[in-house]
């Protein structure tokens, strides 16, 4: 009999760590896996993502003002899953966390419930946090993480790295990328007036897909952008945040106004990466970008910061795409043009990025998952 699978995930909304519980509930469920998701929060795009087979478990919350929604998903969850594992079977049930995995992890070994802990950011990523409580809980990682029965970095430089921190082992296992799914948004047609500008700047298209936040710190790529000694050239920004505002005094400062299009929050990027030159990663930290992937499968040719941990191991240490140093516009400049001056260059990396993109594949990550939940009865 196989396993009942919980995908712990509080708030789902529309980040890529949600989108990989999405991937990864519905084809365990496809492989006759009972999968319930657990969670207390979520938009209905996201809602219709899954699988009629997944059980979907909406747990109570309240809204405490002032106090970060996540934050407040993760306390009341905390009961709620207490309550909730004493009605399951510990040695018939897996836990796959993919968000608060800290509470899932205190909460699972009462309950002597085998956890999976998903980890997707670098622990360097501490530092840039502004929130205390974000702070803290980046700081506790470490010693929460290392009680789960198995710890999953999406990464192998992050694996390495968290391995060093909790002193165990870290199984690699990627984000899942839905291949198939990208090819059929790709053929969406997009609105006139992009369709325009896409044939206006056709070559000389450049891409970023992000939420505007200082993670991405696009404060670097719009600099960069506008320290480029090509300027025939239009850079779409695909995405919505809290730094809006800042993004458009910037853009309105370094006067390329006329240059730089905010898109806004796309469910379909797919259908405007197709029109791309070049997609552009400036982030200060990810774990393993996931819109770094699908551009390069999208043909689009890569720059991306050399950001810990995921950009260098998707560029194949940049023989894929070109890599700059974090918060460098004068090196992202320099890596725009030579792109713009070089097609060779562009058609080059590009080939090579994509002769290698098999390895994140949704179905080896799903083969992975299924291995550790088949085979891992030791550590399970």
């Amino acid at each position: 009999m196989k396993k009942h699978i919980l995908i712990f995930i509080p708030s789902i909304e529309s980040g890529g760590v949600e989108k990989n519980a999405i991937i990864v509930a519905n084809k365990l469920a496809a492989q006759d896996y009972l999968v319930s998701v657990l969670y207390c929060r979520i938009i209905e795009e996201k809602k219709q993502a899954f699988n009629p087979k997944v059980k979907m478990e909406r747990f109570d919350r309240k809204t405490i003002s002032h106090i970060n929604p996540r934050l407040t998903d993760a306390y009341f969850m905390k009961k709620a899953l207490r309550e909730y594992l004493k009605k399951v079977d510990p040695k018939e049930t897996v836990l796959i966390a993919f968000q608060s995995a800290s509470v899932a992890i205190g909460e699972c070994k009462k309950a002597r419930v085998p956890v999976i802990c998903r980890l997707s950011n670098h622990p360097s990523a501490v530092r840039h946090e502004r929130s205390f409580t974000r702070r803290l809980a980046e700081w506790l990682k470490p010693f929460t993480y290392k009680k789960a029965d198995v710890i999953i970095a999406n990464s192998k430089k992050l694996a390495e790295d968290f391995e060093k921190k909790v002193k165990r082992s870290v199984v690699t296992i990627y984000n899942p990328i839905d291949f198939e799914e990208l090819r059929e948004k790709k053929e969406e047609p997009i609105e006139p007036e992009f369709l325009d500008e896409a044939a206006q700047y056709e070559g000389r298209l450049l891409v970023a897909v992000g939420r505007l936040t200082k993670q991405k710190d696009y404060d670097t790529m719009l600099t960069g952008f506008a320290k480029s000694r090509h300027k025939d050239t239009k850079l779409w920004i695909i995405g919505e945040g809290a730094e809006r505002s800042h993004i458009e005094e910037l853009i309105k400062k370094l006067g390329i106004s006329d240059r730089v299009r905010l898109l806004g929050y796309c469910a379909n990027v797919y259908k405007y990466l197709k029109y791309g030159t070049i997609y552009i990663l400036s982030s200060r930290y990810e774990g393993c970008p996931n819109s770094l992937i699908e551009a390069a499968a999208s043909g689009l040719a890569c720059i991306s910061s050399d950001c810990l941990t995921g950009p260098r191991e998707v560029l194949l240490d940049g023989e894929g795409g070109l890599l700059y140093p974090v918060g460098d516009s004068s090196a992202l400049a320099s890596c725009m043009d030579q792109y713009l001056d070089n097609t060779k260059l562009m058609e080059e990396k590009l080939h090579i990025a994509q002769q290698n993109i098999d390895r994140f594949t949704m179905e080896k990550t799903i083969e992975q998952y299924i291995k550790l939940l088949e085979q891992g009865s030791d550590e399970l």
